[in-house]
Parts: C-alpha cells; structure tokens; sequence
C-alpha cells in the first residue's frame, strides 16, 4: 500500500478532536441548572469533536481493506 498523507493529516485531526472531546466531558456534564459561559464553550467543543470518532472507524475499515 502506497502511503497516503492525507490519512496521517486524518489521524492527527482526529487525535487533537478527541483529546478536546474528553477534556470538555467533565465541564459539560456539570449542568447544574442554568447554562454558564465555561458550560456553553465545553458545549460547543464537546459537539464540534464528535466527529472523530466515527472518523476513526471509517479509517480503520479504508486502511484494513487496502
């Protein structure tokens, strides 16, 4: 298989995204009530990296199928 760099540049995206998306879990689950500016940034984190995950699937089945 030829390397493709487009993969590696995936990877690297898709690592930092799920690094945000566990960094703003803690934040984003204490929802004590009424929304506050830290709750509304971890919202916003927490569903602009959710991405990564299925990212990561659909490449192990790409690299896996060669």
């Amino acid at each position: 298989m030829r390397p493709e760099p487009w993969i590696d540049r995936l990877r690297v995206w898709g690592a930092l995204a799920v690094i945000a998306l566990h960094a703003s879990g803690p934040t984003f689950r204490a929802y004590p009530g009424s929304p506050t500016g830290r709750w509304v940034a971890a919202n916003l984190w927490n569903s602009g990296t959710r991405w990564a995950v299925p990212v990561y699937l659909l490449l192990s089945g790409y690299l896996l199928l060669g």
